[in-house]
């Protein structure tokens, strides 16, 4: 049985995508807001374009990690009051709150000239969902016995969503936003407020 190497660096189905999250950003220095950043694993990787980097979560726990990289708030996202921001990133969070809700706050934060990045789980709801899952666990299972999969102990909850419901979502309340579906059971939603 493959075990992974246990001296690679932090992995998971959320960390594939850092580095596309991290070149996403609209411009370096850019103030960016983690939305349910957990221990701050994104955090540490966005360091490397900007040092004004904050992020929220509810968990105390996962915070005290996170602080290392970022001015921390613990509390809930939909109702905290937050500056504005030129970069908001939510990575495997936003099916852990209301999605119009989510989407109309981030947009309401966000500075003109620049992005919402959200890395999103839906649930598996369709025949097409079905085959995705089906075609794409095979070279999931062998990339996570290569890598090593590290968890951080956070709170996770399965996604009651499906993908034509958040795309409907994200259409109505970001016009113009790019949705995708991903590798990893993940989509993407990528808006530009101009």
């Amino acid at each position: 049985m493959l075990t992974g190497n246990q001296n690679a660096p932090f992995w998971n189905h959320n960390s594939a995508f850092y580095p596309e999250i991290v070149r996403a950003m609209p411009r370096d220095g850019a103030r960016t807001l983690d939305v349910g950043c957990g221990t701050g694993a994104l955090l540490g990787q966005l360091l490397s374009r900007s040092d004004d980097l904050w992020g929220i979560d509810p968990d105390p726990v996962a915070l005290a990690s996170a602080a290392q990289h970022a001015t921390t708030l613990h509390g809930d996202f939909l109702t905290m009051e937050l500056p504005t921001f030129d970069y908001i990133v939510a990575v495997a969070s936003l099916h852990h709150m209301d999605t119009t809700a989510a989407l109309t706050k981030m947009m309401g934060l966000l500075n003109d000239g620049g992005k919402v990045y959200i890395l999103g789980l839906h649930r598996i709801a369709t025949p097409l969902d079905w085959t995705l899952a089906v075609l794409g666990w095979l070279p999931e299972t062998i990339e996570t016995a290569v890598r090593g999969k590290s968890d951080p102990p956070v709170a996770m909850t399965d996604p009651i969503e499906s993908y034509a419901e958040i795309k409907r979502q994200a259409e109505r309340v970001l016009p113009g936003a790019r949705i995708r579906r991903r590798r990893h059971y993940r989509y993407s939603i990528e808006w530009d407020k101009l």
